[in-house]
């Protein structure tokens, strides 16, 4: 579930993104995501430390669905909240404390068709919602390549 997390006082080791996969129906996506996790991204600077089942409780399916697919502004600002305001005490910060908010979410859907969406929690950066189509048919390095093109930014502070 968890990649080892690379941190040294002063300097922000890791890259925080939370996964949802809002299709129950297809699970092509997730069955890759340990591969990702084993694997890395190339061109990765920064370990990932990705979320599949650990996420904030207000982060249900049903409000990223409202923010990512339907455009809901009020969902949308609920889901940046939320992605600020993650605590894990399970995993130290760089200066010994908990990890403080995530960089992101990254999002899976085959509804309308198969596509991966990232937004990138909003702290000094663009804060739009960036969707691409997923390669069909699926074939699982097309995938992990263009999972790993949309993850979000490093946007913690040390």
């Amino acid at each position: 579930m968890f990649l080892p997390v690379f941190a040294k006082a002063g300097i922000v080791g890791n890259l925080n993104v939370l996964w949802i996969n809002l299709d129950v129906y297809d699970a092509n996506a997730d069955k890759i995501i340990p591969k990702i996790i084993e694997t890395g991204c190339p061109e990765m600077r920064n370990e990932l430390i990705l979320y599949i089942k650990k996420r904030p409780q207000q982060l249900t399916n049903e409000l990223v669905s409202k923010a990512f697919l339907k455009d809901d502004a009020v969902a949308l600002s609920k889901l940046k909240r939320a992605l600020v305001t993650f605590r894990d005490e399970n995993i130290p910060g760089p200066k010994g404390d908990q990890i403080k908010g995530l960089d992101g979410v990254l999002v899976y859907t085959s509804k309308p068709y198969p596509q991966l969406m990232t937004l990138t929690t909003p702290r000094r950066r663009d804060e739009n919602i960036v969707a691409i189509k997923v390669k069909m048919p699926f074939n699982p390095q097309d995938f992990q390549e263009q999972f790993c093109s949309m993850l979000p930014d490093l946007t913690r502070r040390p």
